[in-house]
């Protein structure tokens, strides 16, 4: 634990020392529950943003009436420094998806590849590893040179077993005499794998032609196959509107085929997915709105797919953000919500929980200049109906490198 110590203090140091210039930064004391005991914590987390560069770090000791939680810093009862290092480095990026390089490594939160078909909204971490703090080195990766490019997500950096490849081809690209629509279409082929035996989608690959056809319109077209043969494809339009943000599909399903398999759930249940033995066929909506400088943004998608002679398989997805913005004007206090919910199998209002329902909601409120309170509240159900639940109370102290 020692090394552990040195490296938390040289990490601090560099910090505070180096890249203070305008960069937010929290203290924080709380507590938390990890495989079933109860932890203090002590955590400092900064977010850095150099032009292009960003970094968020994240230094945290759990510990309880035994000391200090070794295991958060050891692989096999010995100091382990890749284990540490993903421990500490939330993650580290460089511009955004679709620049001419992006890169983000770390905490992989939200990977789509292509629109979604395959892989939407994966993230590298189960929710245990989540409570208890745990990371991942994952890397993905972005290039686009106009004619071509490419998408490259691999899920650990020290122990790859999740990789996704998108590349495409903008094959009009360079005839000026065209409309931009039809020069800026792509093509792309998708490859998605996942080396564990115990987990059930070992590999899918797609196509995917994605049209501009306006500056806030797209088209696009995408089919897939998955491991066990099952295939599948969609059609569908995005539209972007000032604050709102539109998406519409039609798709169309074979027998056993799951779409978006490898998402938010997958690192959960991917060892227990759940197939379709029948067709399916329907639509899938979704709305977004975002305003005061996403200070207030709320999204909602609703998908219906159709069963031949059977009831529908509807899915509610919701999200909501109020920023530090919104809370200042309204109670002269900082503050924030972010809350996300997600049911399948939704039928009725009052019926919101299964168990395929995920709840992730977290309060701040600005206590006194820069002192915060902060609720945190999990839940997840396990496919016998068990549920998963987790919540913890933080007292912080926020600011920004001046």
């Amino acid at each position: 634990m020692k090394k552990a110590s040195i490296i938390l203090g040289i990490v601090i140091l560099v910090v505070t020392g180096v890249f203070a210039n305008n960069n937010q930064w929290q203290l924080g004391v709380g507590f938390k529950e990890i495989d079933d005991a109860y932890y203090g914590s002590l955590s400092f987390r900064p977010d850095i943003s150099i032009g292009k560069l960003g970094l968020g770090l994240s230094l945290t000791l759990n510990f309880n009436e035994d000391g200090i939680r070794l295991e958060d810093w050891q692989e096999d009862g010995k100091f382990d420094l890749g284990k540490t290092t993903a421990r500490i480095v939330r993650y580290a990026s460089w511009g955004s998806l679709r620049d001419p390089i992006y890169i983000r490594v770390g905490e992989l939160n939200y990977v789509v590849v292509a629109n979604g078909l395959i892989m939407d909204g994966y993230r590298n971490l189960t929710s245990e590893e989540i409570k208890a703090d745990i990371r991942r080195l994952g890397v993905e990766v972005g290039v686009d040179a106009g004619y071509l490019g490419a998408h490259v997500m691999v899920n650990n950096a020290l122990k790859p077993e999740v990789y996704a490849v998108y590349p495409y081809l903008r094959p009009l690209y360079g005839l000026e005499k065209l409309p931009s629509f039809i020069k800026n279409t792509s093509v792309g082929l998708i490859y998605v794998q996942d080396s564990r035996p115990e987990y059930l989608m070992s590999h899918a690959y797609g196509v995917d032609v994605t049209v501009p056809l306006l500056n806030f319109l797209s088209l696009y077209g995408q089919a897939a196959e998955l491991a066990n043969e099952a295939r599948g494809y969609s059609l569908g339009a995005k539209a972007h509107m000032g604050p709102l943000v539109l998406r519409g599909e039609y798709r169309d399903f074979g027998e056993n085929f799951k779409p978006s398999v490898y998402d938010w759930q997958y690192e959960d249940l991917g060892t227990e997915l759940v197939f379709l033995d029948e067709k399916t066929s329907g639509i899938m909506a979704e709305a977004g709105i975002s305003l005061l400088r996403d200070s207030l943004a709320f999204k909602l998608k609703y998908e219906n797919m159709i069963r031949p002679n059977r009831e529908t398989i509807p899915t509610l997805t919701g999200t909501a953000i109020i920023g530090p913005e919104f809370f200042t004007a309204i109670i002269g206090r900082k503050g924030q919500v972010e809350a996300t919910y997600t049911q399948t199998n939704y039928v009725v209002l009052n019926d919101l929980t299964n168990s395929r329902t995920k709840v992730d909601a977290k309060i701040s409120l600005e206590m006194y200049r820069g002192l915060f309170g902060s609720y945190v509240y999990n839940i997840t159900y396990k496919p016998d109906g068990t549920p998963v639940r987790f919540q913890g109370f933080e007292i912080s102290l926020g600011g920004a490198f001046n």
